[in-house]
């Protein structure tokens, strides 16, 4: 009966596959709803769900099933580190605490979850699915790294919804990080562009009319969208006295690492001695740990004055 069973699971998976192909999330999204409610914590039906959940804007389901997921299967291995859990258990009896950063997008999050990483030796893992889904904490999630040992790096959303996970899973205590928001811009602007690969370089890509419209189209949308997310953490930290939210910034990251490191580990309440300080000496690598190039004031020789005051309303 067991071989029964996974044969009929790969197969609907196979089946899944195809139909993502055909153009057909809907039916794969159904098909694999079914199987996952035989095999809840069967990782090759999981991903191609989240890919057709995707697809076709089923959010709430796609929370609803990978929170059941690791509810079921905690230690289910999706979206962590190799030899996570053998790795977090090693930090925790080493009294190292989870660390959560809660980061705003192209604002260098991948290389600070780094130095957590290699200088604290920890393990990463989520506790937000990548992709569609990384504004939702998932309270399952959240309860695995609860005890300690791990960093996780996040672009969660600031709704009481998001408080109400942290706050139950008893991790209150996490950093908020952000950028300059004429900076981030143009680096998202950057990324989504370099992404469809149409050009060779950032440097080629901002030459081109491409980029200048693409800057001036999305301004409003995406401007707004950063400034609200930044202004929203700020109003729960204000409201709920209870979370404790150091906030940092991209900038002082790069202008001051020592300093800014040393911040982070005396909020953690992790002592100096333990971090591996020589790796703020290495510069990231381009095209490594999503880094392209590091700007701090490329804004001002790319923004107009037009651009600058929409920016500055929006702020």
């Amino acid at each position: 009966m067991a071989d029964a069973t996974i044969t009929l699971e790969a197969r609907a998976a196979r089946t899944a596959e195809r139909l993502l192909e055909m153009g057909e999330p809907k039916a794969a999204q159904d098909l694999l709803y079914a199987a996952l409610s035989r095999a809840p914590s069967d990782v090759d039906l999981l991903m191609p769900f989240a890919r057709a959940c995707q697809a076709t804007g089923a959010e709430a389901l796609m929370v609803q099933i990978f929170d059941r997921a690791v509810a079921e299967t905690p230690d289910l291995p999706i979206y962590m580190a190799p030899d996570f859990f053998r790795r977090r258990s090693l930090a925790q009896d080493r009294g190292i605490p989870t660390v959560l950063l809660i980061t705003l997008g192209q604002c260098g999050s991948l290389y600070l979850r780094s130095l957590f990483e290699d200088g604290l030796d920890m393990p990463w893992c989520y506790v937000c699915a990548p992709g569609y889904l990384d504004g939702y904490l998932l309270p399952s999630w959240m309860h695995r790294i609860a005890g300690g040992g791990a960093v996780c790096n996040e672009h969660a959303n600031p709704t009481e919804e998001n408080v109400d996970v942290l706050k139950r899973s008893g991790v209150t205590r996490l950093v908020l990080h952000d950028r300059d928001l004429r900076q981030s811009y143009i680096s998202w602007c950057s990324h989504v562009l370099m992404a469809q690969g149409q050009f060779a370089s950032v440097e080629e890509m901002r030459e081109t009319d491409t980029f200048a419209a693409f800057l001036d189209e999305n301004l409003e949308r995406v401007v707004g969208q950063r400034a609200q997310w930044v202004n929203g953490w700020k109003d729960i930290a204000a409201r709920h006295s209870d979370l404790d939210i150091l906030f940092t910034h991209y900038e002082d990251m790069t202008d001051t690492p020592r300093e800014f490191m040393n911040t982070l580990l005396e909020f953690y309440d992790i002592p100096a001695d333990r971090f591996d300080f020589s790796l703020l000496k290495q510069k990231p690598v381009q095209g490594q740990k999503n880094y392209r190039k590091g700007e701090r004031e490329s804004w001002r020789s790319i923004l107009n004055d037009d651009q600058l005051a929409r920016i500055h309303d929006l702020a």
